[in-house]
């Protein structure tokens, strides 16, 4: 498949996925993760392999392109191989499904990791890649979730990063100098100040769909992992401390309720907050802040392109701030590496050639990463290959971790399900003030406790 049939891939899909989002708008959503049924497509090849990959990933967002990625890997290295791929959508559905192909002896030959927790469990099942050379050239703290003594055993699939996403044209608007937020208590007073000026309706002429300063997707799986993340990256300050935690807590609590309670009463359901826990993260960013509804919102640079999609003249205009919180020293965005690829260790050892061959081409050749970024939209772990995107919030992203402005996210490493059913539900109540926030908070504590000694029994 040549480049350009992969870019008319996009921008089909492009297409689709903008009247999708323009035409739905749901408040609603659940709180549970829906796993899609698992496809499976083979690579057409037009002619017979004898070596078959099969690839296990989780991402429904880039199936697409991942296909025509592995058919353009074969057509460009004159590959005679087979590459299968199926994907399970959802992290549990995902690793449900990849527990019983490989203790079923099912062959997989290319599957995710997210993290330590999943490598110190599966890693009988993993490979070594100490023979890939260039593995180990991009920041180290991306593949300490994946190194074991000194063996590196996962490629990051990207980088992701979580702060605050503002669209600067409207702060510029009302007089608020984004460069200016630096703490806690600029913040508030931004927020407060932009507010005022929505309420008066100055602001009402240039910018007629504002009509919050923010959004609060409480009913969205993946931003209630952020706020985890906020909460208590700085009790273990890494993944392995995460992932051995036999107890946890909050050191800084009363600066985490003040963030929570800023978020939520700068939303246009600061009346109600109960409401807050049906709103989808799609109300807060296609029909929010890519619509011109919300001025900034918590979110990962990973919504660049779906921005993009919707409104280049927004997406242009938008600023990532750190995220700043009362008392502690600086402000900062959270990094991340959303899952990696690992090899299997029972792979015929042709397959296994071939699965990293493909790893290869898609992060160290200039077509591979290039489809990287054009297509998946992905910000490479690998910067002497890299190809920039074309968004200005992945590359404010890479600026801020250069200035080590940046905390690792680490909710891969919590408790299995703790997030989701544990402290996503807790803090829901709390904002439906059905529980106070220390009963909150140890609530949080007693369950992670009773889910490690549950786990180390």
């Amino acid at each position: 498949m040549t480049a350009y049939a992969l870019r008319a891939i996009g921008m089909v899909l492009a297409f689709l996925y903008t009247l999708v989002a323009l035409s739905s708008c749901p408040a609603t959503v659940s709180n549970k993760e829906t796993p899609v049924l698992a496809t499976k497509e083979e690579v057409p090849l037009g002619h017979s392999a004898p070596v078959v990959v099969n690839i296990l990933q989780p991402r429904g967002d880039i199936a697409l392109q991942l296909q025509a990625a592995a058919e353009l890997f074969l057509h460009s290295t004159g590959s005679g191989a087979q590459i299968r791929i199926q994907t399970v959508e959802g992290k549990e559905a995902y690793r449900t499904a990849l527990r019983a192909k490989l203790v079923n002896g099912e062959q997989v030959d290319l599957f995710h990791l997210f993290g330590y927790q999943d490598l110190r469990e599966l890693r009988d099942y993993a490979a070594p890649l100490t023979g890939l050379s260039w593995i180990s050239k991009t920041e180290p703290d991306l593949l300490d979730p994946v190194t074991v003594d000194g063996k590196i055993y996962g490629v990051p699939l990207s980088v992701e990063g979580i702060g605050l996403i503002a669209n600067e044209e409207i702060f510029d608007a009302a007089g608020i100098a984004l460069s200016e937020i630096v703490s806690f208590e600029d913040l508030v007073a931004a927020f407060q100040d932009l507010r005022g000026k929505i309420d008066s309706g100055e602001l009402l002429k240039e910018f007629p769909d504002l009509k919050a300063v923010g959004e609060f997707p409480a009913g969205d799986a993946s931003f209630m992992e952020q706020m985890a993340n906020i909460a208590f990256t700085d009790v273990f300050g890494s993944a392995r401390k995460a992932a051995d935690a036999p107890v946890m807590g909050l050191s800084h609590n009363d600066a985490f309720e003040e963030y929570v309670r800023s978020l939520a009463r700068y939303t246009s359901s600061r009346k109600d907050w109960t409401s807050l826990n049906s709103v989808a993260q799609n109300l807060q960013v296609e029909c929010g802040l890519a619509a011109g509804r919300v001025a900034v919102i918590q979110q990962n640079v990973a919504i660049a392109g779906r921005v993009h999609r919707l409104d280049e003249e927004i997406s242009a205009k938008m600023v990532l701030l750190p995220i700043p919180l009362d008392g502690v020293e600086q402000s900062t965005v959270y990094v991340g590496v959303p899952s990696y690829w690992a090899v299997s260790a029972r792979s015929d050892p042709e397959a296994a050639e071939v699965a990293k061959a493909f790893l290869t081409w898609l992060y160290r050749t200039e077509e591979g990463t290039g489809v990287l970024a054009e297509e998946f939209g992905a910000i490479s772990p690998y910067r002497d290959t890299a190809q920039s995107t074309g968004y200005s919030l992945h590359s404010q992203l890479m600026s801020y971790i250069d200035s080590g402005r940046t905390r690792p996210l680490l909710h891969n490493e919590f408790p299995r399900d703790w997030c989701g059913d544990v402290f996503a539900p807790n803090l829901r109540a709390y904002l439906a003030d059905e529980l106070e926030w220390q009963p909150m908070l140890d609530d949080n504590y007693q369950s992670w406790a009773r889910m490690r000694q549950k786990r180390s029994g």
